[in-house]
């Protein structure tokens, strides 16, 4: 069986090598036992037939070379089934490819990053960190996010950054999604609460941050109250 990635074509160190047993014989063929034909190889991608193989196997080095396109590598499990015509020069043999690096292939993990398996290119983690601080000098509630990705803190691409107060006692709103502004060009962000929107000493709150990430809008939350800070 071979491990090959997911609709990617073989070519270079990615073909697909093996020895043919010659029909009849101990020996391996060569390129002078078989001359493969339109029909003596075929590819069925997930036990379905796709057809005839796009590129007929060449013969080097005491190998036969099996090349795929990317169409014939679309699958969980690919099978190339070599029968030759009714004059056998080479034995029926078959080739077990599984795929890898796809959440359609056989395999999720990418082998052939060097990063992880490609494990950060299947999911990303977001997160966003909120901090409330009651400034009683000036008798505000001021509010800073930070948000990240996969624990790199992101520092470009944030847009649309809002943070919301929820009440914890019956979900109504201390105060409805509002606009953050960004602290100078640290891609941290404020809002800052005064009079009837800060936070009420016994009542808890839901913070709810949201803002616009890799083209996808992200949603946080952190429980907090004037009680716990």
């Amino acid at each position: 069986m071979f491990l090959r990635k997911y609709n990617t074509a073989l070519s270079g160190g990615t073909l697909i090598r093996i020895p043919m047993p010659k029909a009849g014989a101990a020996d391996y063929a060569t390129s002078s036992d078989w001359t493969p034909a339109a029909g003596d190889v075929k590819v069925i991608i997930d036990g379905t037939l796709l057809g005839n193989i796009g590129t007929l196997p060449t013969y080097s080095n005491g190998l036969w070379n099996f090349t795929l396109t990317g169409a014939e590598l679309t699958g969980k499990c690919i099978h190339i089934v070599i029968i030759d015509s009714a004059t056998k020069a080479v034995d029926d043999n078959t080739i077990i490819i599984e795929t890898f690096g796809h959440a359609s292939a056989m395999h999720l993990v990418d082998y052939t990053d060097a990063n992880g398996f490609g494990l950060s290119s299947l999911i990303d983690i977001y997160y966003a960190d909120i901090q409330f601080t009651r400034d009683e000098a000036n008798a505000t509630d001021e509010y800073t996010v930070s948000w990240y990705k996969n624990g790199v803190r992101v520092t470009s691409g944030i847009t649309s950054p809002t943070l919301r107060a929820i009440k914890r006692s019956d979900g109504t709103d201390l105060f409805a999604a509002a606009a953050m502004t960004q602290i100078g060009t640290t891609q941290h962000y404020k809002l800052d609460k005064t009079t009837t929107s800060r936070q009420t000493v016994g009542e808890a709150v839901t913070l709810e941050a949201v803002a616009t990430i890799d083209s996808a809008s992200r949603t946080w939350t952190r429980s907090t109250g004037r009680d716990s800070t």
